[in-house]
């Protein structure tokens, strides 16, 4: 396996290509992005929401839609993107198009924000002390053959000096996907997610701070369910980190 991932390496190098439109690059671009992505790309870097992490456009603070009008597990959320377009193409290049690579350029976007919150938040101390990235469930697992929150957060965790655990939180089922109100999504990833017995009888998660990773965060629905499994665990709090988010609507117009 070793052999042939070196020889990929050489002979297809993934740093070649912009992970979005495509396009020739050199290996010295950040996140493998080329000029134009890295312009078009819409960072969340303005007014972004005091609960989930979603842009808020042109208010300048406050909670988004969503989260006025629902409350979260969670405590609070930090994003690199809005999903869009251009930022959608890496994330379901990885998440359905076997493009593994990507992981690695994304973790670092994602270890990068995190990094500027450590300092500009907490004086420079990490609040974490677990990463946990949100699973899928064994039948998805097989037939992709990784986890792409896993091999995100596996560069967080590198990044930030705080450990990952990956055998704490499971996925009990999946769920069919499907659009709608926010109480819809809710419904229907209800129940999905449990802390494994051996994490619940051992005590790991008790009175520690969580990070939670996913790659995109719409309504909260999949945060919440994985956030109430481990705060009924004993976890104090859960914080969530992702790649993108969506749009700031009115979920009940959706």
């Amino acid at each position: 396996m070793r052999i042939r991932e070196t020889i990929e390496k050489y002979v297809f190098p993934p740093s070649l290509y912009c992970m979005s439109c495509g396009a020739i690059i050199d290996s010295s671009r950040e996140y493998m992005l080329c000029d134009e992505c890295m312009k078009k790309f819409s960072w969340n870097t303005g007014a972004t929401c005091e609960c989930c992490g979603k842009a808020l456009g042109r208010a300048r603070a406050g909670l988004c839609y969503n989260c006025m009008e629902k409350s979260h597990e969670f405590e609070k959320g930090y994003s690199c993107l809005s999903y869009g377009s251009r930022e959608k193409a890496p994330i379901l290049g990885l998440k359905h198009g076997e493009k593994a690579y990507i992981a690695k350029a994304l973790g670092q976007m994602l270890c990068d924000r995190l990094a500027k919150a450590v300092e500009s938040e907490y004086d420079g101390v990490i609040p974490w002390d677990i990463i946990i990235p949100v699973p899928i469930h064994i039948s998805r697992l097989l037939k992709r053959g990784y986890n792409q929150t896993e091999l995100i957060g596996a560069e967080v965790s590198k990044g930030l000096g705080t450990e990952m655990k990956t055998n704490i939180l499971l996925r009990k089922r999946t769920a069919a996907k499907s659009g709608g109100t926010v109480q819809r999504r809710q419904k229907n990833i209800e129940g999905a997610f449990a802390v494994s017995d051996e994490a619940g009888k051992s005590g790991v998660l008790r009175n520690k701070n969580i990070l939670l990773i996913d790659d995109v965060y719409t309504t909260g629905a999949t945060a919440d369910e994985c956030s109430h499994a481990l705060l009924s665990a004993g976890a104090a709090k859960v914080h969530i980190a992702v790649i993108a988010t969506g749009s700031n609507y009115h979920s009940s117009s959706s």
